[in-house]
C-alpha cells in the first residue's frame, strides 16, 4: 500500500465534504424578496429624464448599480426620497445575516450617507413555482437632497443583495439541495417622479459569470433581446414606469455551488493510500496514462489500462478513519471528443465502503449503471461527473473498494480511461 505521492500502481478518488445538519434541514437562506427604485415623497415637479439599471449576477448575490438623470424644472428645493427593500419575516430559528449589504447612494460623483432604514409598509407574498410565502415587510432607504433649480442632477444606487432562496442539506446525500434564486426589482415606485414616464430605461442583467460557470437562466422579463452571450438587454423609450410591474428573474446556480464544494472538500491526493490491482498503460510520447493522472483535477488527463489484461479492474482507497462523503467518476477520456468516443467509457461500477458506526464495523455495498453520456466539453466538474456513493452521515470510513464491472466499447481502442476519480469529505 503506498500513499499516491509514490505511486506505485495506485489510483484514488475524490471526496466531497459537508458541514452537518442532523436529519437534514435549511443550510443557507436569504429572505430578501425585493428591491428597487427610488420613490420621492414629495415636490412633483421633478422629471426623471433617464434611468439605467445593470444587474450582475454572482453565486450567492446579486450586484446592482442603478444611475438616475433628473431633472428640477422649479426653484431649488428639498426633497426626500427613498429605496425600498422588501423582506420576508426572519424565522426566529434562523441566525442574521447579511443578505443586503454594500449599500451606497452618489448625488453628482459625491457619495451621500443614508439615514436609518425606515419600516413603512407590511404586506403578504406568495412566489409563484418557489414555494415561498409570508409576511413580508418593505422598508426603505431614504436621503435628504437638495436639488438645484432648473438644473440636473445624477443619483447612484448600488448594493449587493442575496436573493429569495433556501438551501436544504440530508442526511441522505453529501451534496446541499440548492434552490433557484429568485430576484425581484421594483420599477413603479420611481413613477412617482413628475407625470410618471421616464424619457429612456435601459436595463442591462448580466449572466456571463453565472453561465460560464454551469448556471441556468429559468425565466427573464420580457421585452428584451440578448445582445451577447449571457448579457440580456431591455431598451425602452417614454416607458410608463408608474404603472409597470416588477421586473422578476430566477436562475439556477446549482452546478456553480457543487463545483466549487467539490473543488474544496476534495481530498488532497497526497493523503490518499490506494492500490490498484492494474497496470497503467506505457505514456504515448508526452500523454501519460499514469494514475495520478485521476487525482489533479484536470478532466483532460486521465489513467488508461487495457480491457484485454485487466477485464474487471479494481481500485482499494485506504482511508483509515477518514471521513468520507462522496465517491465520484469522470467516466471516460475527456480530453477531446475523439478520446471520449474512440475510448472505453464505464458503464457500470461497484462501490463497497467499510466503515465503522460507533466502534461498530460495517459494510456498505452499492451496484451502479452509469449513462453514456456525450463528451463534457466546458462543463463544470459537477455536471461532467457521476456519482457511485453519497452518503451526509459523515461516518468514519476505513477503505473503500471501486470494481468497474462493464462499459461502453470505445469506437477505435480497447482501453479503459477514467479522467477523475473523486474522493471528498
Amino acid at each position: 500500500m503506498t500513499r499516491i505521492g509514490c505511486f506505485r500502481e495506485v489510483a484514488a478518488v475524490l471526496l466531497l465534504a459537508s458541514t452537518a445538519v442532523g436529519n437534514g434541514g435549511p443550510v443557507d437562506m436569504s429572505m430578501v424578496v425585493s428591491t428597487g427604485n427610488l420613490r420621492f415623497l414629495n415636490v412633483p415637479g421633478v422629471e426623471l429624464l433617464s434611468e439605467e439599471l445593470n444587474i450582475a449576477m454572482e453565486r450567492d448575490h446579486a450586484v446592482v448599480r442603478v444611475v438616475y438623470r433628473l431633472e428640477n424644472h422649479g426653484a431649488t428645493t428639498r426633497i426626500t426620497y427613498g429605496f425600498p427593500v422588501e423582506t420576508f419575516d426572519r424565522m426566529e430559528w434562523e441566525p442574521e445575516r447579511e443578505d443586503f449589504s454594500s449599500f451606497r447612494f452618489t448625488v453628482d460623483g459625491v457619495t451621500v450617507a443614508p439615514g436609518q432604514p425606515v419600516a413603512e409598509d407590511t404586506l403578504t407574498l406568495e412566489i409563484e413555482g418557489m414555494e415561498q410565502s409570508g409576511r413580508m415587510v418593505r422598508s426603505w432607504r431614504s436621503i435628504e437632497l437638495d436639488l438645484a433649480g432648473n438644473g440636473q442632477t445624477v443619483v447612484e444606487v448600488d448594493y449587493r443583495v442575496r436573493p429569495c432562496f433556501m438551501d436544504w442539506s440530508s442526511n441522505k446525500s453529501a451534496f446541499v439541495s440548492y434552490s433557484h434564486r429568485y430576484f425581484r426589482y421594483l420599477l413603479d415606485p420611481s413613477g412617482n417622479w413628475g407625470d410618471g414616464t421616464v424619457q429612456s430605461f435601459r436595463c442591462t442583467l448580466d449572466f456571463r459569470e453565472l453561465l460560464r460557470k454551469g448556471g441556468e437562466v429559468i425565466s427573464l422579463p420580457g421585452g428584451g433581446d440578448w445582445i451577447e452571450p449571457g448579457l440580456y438587454r431591455i431598451d425602452r423609450e417614454e416607458f410608463d414606469l408608474a404603472s409597470a410591474p416588477p421586473m422578476e428573474l430566477v436562475y439556477d446556480v446549482t452546478a456553480w455551488k457543487w463545483t466549487d464544494y467539490v473543488v474544496e472538500q476534495r481530498f488532497p491526493a497526497d493523503s490518499l493510500e490506494v492500490v490498484s490491482s492494474s497496470p497503467s498503460l506505457p505514456p504515448s510520447g508526452e500523454v501519460s496514462y499514469r494514475l495520478e493522472n485521476l487525482f489533479d483535477g484536470r478532466p483532460e488527463t486521465a489513467w488508461a489500462l487495457s480491457l484485454e489484461e485487466n477485464p474487471e479492474p479494481r481500485l482499494t482507497v485506504d482511508l483509515r478513519g477518514e471521513i468520507l462523503s462522496c465517491v465520484a467518476l469522470i467516466p471516460g477520456y475527456a480530453r477531446s471528443r475523439e478520446t471520449w468516443t474512440g475510448n472505453a467509457r464505464i458503464r457500470s461500477a461497484t462501490v463497497t465502503v467499510y466503515y465503522s458506526n460507533q466502534g461498530y464495523p460495517h459494510v456498505y455495498e452499492n451496484d451502479v449503471e452509469l449513462p453514456d453520456t456525450d463528451f463534457p466539453e466546458d462543463i463544470p466538474m459537477s455536471r461532467a461527473m457521476q456519482v457511485l456513493f453519497s452518503s451526509g452521515e459523515y461516518l468514519p470510513v476505513d477503505s473503500v473498494t471501486v470494481r468497474f464491472t462493464g462499459v461502453y466499447p470505445g469506437a477505435v481502442w480497447n482501453d479503459l480511461c477514467v479522467s477523475e476519480l473523486i474522493l471528498t469529505r
